[in-house]
């Protein structure tokens, strides 16, 4: 990349009641999408060709070119993604989730 283009990680929480078998997550993005829960990633929008683990600079330098632009509207129009859903209950990792949950809960 040329430097004119910066690179979002946003982290988030949610509650899912019971054991659904899909989760459906929407998304606005420019270029590509990767989503992990947990840390294990479960979803992504064709084009990442990056290889597992991507370094930091890796998204904004070598992507592969793929041209997707964010919808810029108000509200953001979502792409929806399906996602296989397989975790019954999970527990937070780490102080940094734990903290962000505290934040998130206190909005």
């Amino acid at each position: 990349g040329d430097g004119s283009n910066a690179t979002v990680y946003m982290i988030g929480s949610f509650s899912v009641a019971g054991a659904p078998g899909t989760l459906e997550i929407g998304v606005d993005y420019d270029d590509s999408c990767v989503i992990y829960i947990n840390g294990d990633e479960v979803a992504r929008t064709s084009g990442t060709d990056i290889h597992s683990p991507a370094v930091f600079d890796d998204w904004s330098d070598q992507g592969s070119g793929q041209s997707h632009e964010a919808s810029k509207t108000d509200p953001p129009g979502y792409e929806v993604l399906e996602i296989a859903f397989t975790a019954t209950a999970v527990e937070a990792e780490g102080k940094l989730a734990t903290a962000w949950g505290s934040l998130k809960s206190v909005r």
